[in-house]
Parts: structure tokens; C-alpha cells; sequence
């Protein structure tokens, strides 16, 4: 019986990979008290809140009424700021930049983690041209931007250590 040479590579690539340790990196999961939440003010309206909580849910928290920590959202804000412009005058090239403050109290009120600030911001082409693709990529944009802030709240959050209690 004799191996194909691919079949030989991919069995040599498997041995090697586990012969130098490597795993796939697990999920991200939230520390036990922050695994009950609340977020605050409540708006399912909002795009971004939409995305925290698919991405919390997602890290093994459970958004509730009666949670162990409260995530207060403040100051969100979405703003689009035109950067070049072209010979006929028209914008070609926009900066879309997504920012907010937030900070994470406990059940009782006190602060875990003060004002923290995330932005996240991206730049895009226009085509005068083409308005309808340029506004697809804009929506893309804005959505990924949402998705970024939600992952950096969350990483942020995962670092955070209740306070011991003092007697």
C-alpha cells in the first residue's frame, strides 16, 4: 500500500501541529459574576445594543432583570465626516467613527469598572458613480464597526475583577 504524497503531507502536518502543542482557541466565556447582566438604558432600538447582546449571549452571559452587574451605556454616538473630495467637488472618501462610554456597576450599585471610552473608526470610497453600492459598503461598514466596539466591550469585560468584600 503505497500514500499519496498529499495524504503523507497532511499526515506530517497533523504530527507536527500536535507535537508543538498547538489547540484551537476556545470560546471566550465571562467571569462567573458578570455572567448575569443588565444593560442600561435599555434600547432595543439601537443597532449597537442589538449586537452587545447577541455577542454577550454568545460569551455565555444572560441578559436579565434581576443581574449580578449592569452595564451603563453612555454617550453613543455614530458620526460621518468627509475627508477628500474630488475635482467635480463631490465626496469621495469618508470617515464613519463609532464611539461611547461605558461603565459596569454591581447589583448593589457600586462601581466595578469606571468610565471607560471605546471608539472604532473606518474609512471608505465614494463612487459618485455608483450611490447605491457606496451606501452598501457604508451599511457593511457601520455594521463590522458595531460588531468591533460590542468585542471590545466584552474583552473589556472580561478583565474586570469584582472588588473583594471588605467587612
Amino acid at each position: 500500500m503505497r500514500l499519496h504524497p498529499i495524504r503523507l503531507f497532511l499526515m506530517g502536518l497533523c504530527l507536527a501541529l500536535s507535537a508543538c502543542g498547538f489547540h484551537l482557541r476556545a470560546v471566550n466565556e465571562m467571569p462567573a459574576d458578570l455572567q448575569s447582566l443588565a444593560i442600561e438604558p435599555d434600547a432595543p432600538w439601537s443597532a449597537f445594543q442589538r449586537e452587545l447582546r447577541q455577542q454577550l449571549q454568545a460569551s455565555g452571559a444572560t441578559i436579565t432583570s434581576k443581574p449580578k452587574a449592569i452595564v451603563f451605556i453612555k454617550n453613543e454616538s455614530e458620526t460621518s465626516t468627509n475627508l477628500a473630495y474630488g475635482a467635480n467637488g463631490q465626496v469621495n472618501r469618508v470617515r464613519v467613527e463609532l464611539s461611547l462610554d461605558f461603565e459596569v456597576h454591581d447589583d448593589a450599585g457600586k462601581t466595578i469598572s469606571g468610565l471607560q471610552h471605546i471608539v472604532v473608526s473606518r474609512d471608505y470610497g465614494v463612487n459618485p458613480n455608483a450611490q447605491l453600492a457606496s451606501d452598501d459598503e457604508k451599511n457593511l461598514i457601520v455594521h463590522e464597526m458595531r460588531k468591533e466596539a460590542a468585542l471590545q466591550l466584552i474583552r473589556r469585560l472580561m478583565s474586570v475583577k469584582s472588588a473583594p468584600e471588605t467587612p
